[in-house]
């Protein structure tokens, strides 16, 4: 992920990954970099899959490549890439939808929609829509503040605990 998964501007115990770890009761590791976009993403995903092995992956990425204004297709090819080489190790993906501003209005970004569709990946499509558009969730334009990573936690342990069999017992 991005700075949104790092946790930009919180302390480390409020961003998303660790508030996911205590309402899951699992190590969730954070791998967020400030500023990445998906190519550099892409690129760093296959030795960190090797080293932690993981069960599931979350993506939340994409934010930079449409804040930079770059190539949608060439992100949704990047995220695409990354489903594609987690699932080769047979890892669950869990897919954040990065909103874009649209004409007045802030909505998950197409390609989030079309890459849950194509590869029948659950995506978490309404918690950056929500706490971007409220103030009182954010530290600034784009990142949330502990609050609304509190909202993003929650909506992500709702999508794996109902998408992942080994916590559908929860």
């Amino acid at each position: 992920g991005d700075s949104i998964t790092y946790g930009y501007g919180v302390d480390k115990e409020k961003n998303y990954p660790s508030q996911l770890s205590s309402l899951l009761q699992t190590e969730v590791i954070n791998e967020g970099v400030n500023g990445e976009v998906t190519r550099e993403g892409l690129k760093r995903l296959p030795s960190l899959l090797e080293k932690h092995k993981p069960q599931i992956l979350i993506i939340c990425h994409g934010g930079n490549d449409i804040i930079r204004r770059k190539s949608l297709l060439k992100a949704k090819e990047n995220i695409a890439a990354m489903i594609k080489l987690a699932r080769e190790k047979n890892i669950h993906v869990v897919l954040v939808g990065v909103p874009k501003l649209e004409v007045l209005t802030l909505s998950t970004a197409q390609i989030y929609y079309e890459l849950a569709d194509e590869l029948s990946v659950p995506l978490e499509n309404s918690a950056l829509e929500k706490i971007l558009s409220d103030n009182s969730l954010k530290i600034d334009q784009i990142h949330p503040n502990a609050e609304g990573y509190k909202i993003l936690s929650n909506r992500l342990a709702n999508l794996i605990t109902s998408t992942y069999l080994p916590f559908q017992s929860f």
